[in-house]
């Protein structure tokens, strides 16, 4: 994922917010011998909950606007199922029964889909979701950058709830919130906030995914 910010150096404080459209990240830094560089490295890090190997400064090293290339936010592999299962003309391929309850899953398969997410969209209904899916199994971090809803996230390694996060808001006031599992998991499912307690999944239940064969 790529993403766009403007660095403020010499803030108060370290924090990300957007304004205006642009995402700011204001840092303690100061504009020198590259130490905000450094300091957008370090604090994107944490802020995601990813490693800093796994952030690089692709444009701008010297400029207060720079692309930040994220490799572990976002993005989606092919785990247990095949690429020809997702197919890009199937809006919600998979079903998965998650507690007592059954939604249907929209899959992205391509690299401006995965990195777009549910972003932009005004709602999704109550039982339907979006599913990512990892090759690698790791603590894959989200943010709601450009989200008009919270979230429910259920982390699943192979076919077990791993860890649950509750009620993720939408941005407010330009604070943009992000989280991550506690455990290494390869896939992760959005859904409206609330249903993790509407459908009573508990961490270590399975989850069952279906693939729609009308829809083939």
């Amino acid at each position: 994922m790529k993403l766009n910010v403007k660095v403020i150096p010499n803030a108060k404080q370290n924090k990300i917010k957007e304004e205006n459209g642009i995402t700011k990240v204001y840092l303690t830094a100061p504009p020198v011998d590259g130490k905000a560089n450094i300091g957008l490295v370090d604090f994107l890090a944490a802020h995601f909950k990813i490693k800093k190997s796994q952030i690089k400064i692709v444009r701008g090293e010297k400029s207060r606007n720079k692309t930040v290339e994220i490799f572990a936010m976002l993005m989606i592999g092919l785990s247990i199922f095949s690429a020809a299962a997702w197919g890009s003309q199937k809006i919600y391929p998979w079903q998965a029964q998650i507690g007592t309850k059954s939604y249907l899953l929209e899959v992205s398969d391509t690299s401006p889909a995965r990195a777009k997410g549910l972003s932009d969209r005004k709602k999704i209904d109550r039982d339907k979701g979006m599913l990512f899916v990892y090759e690698v199994p790791g603590r894959y971090g989200f943010w709601m950058n450009k989200m008009f809803f919270p979230l429910d996230f259920v982390w699943v390694s192979g076919e077990t709830v791993v860890d649950l996060t509750k009620n993720v808001p939408a941005p407010k006031n330009g604070k943009i919130e992000s989280c991550a599992p506690k455990i290494r998991c390869d896939k992760i499912i959005e859904i409206n906030a609330g249903e993790i307690d509407l459908c009573g999944v508990k961490v270590g239940d399975k989850v069952v995914f279906r693939e729609l064969a009308d829809q083939l």
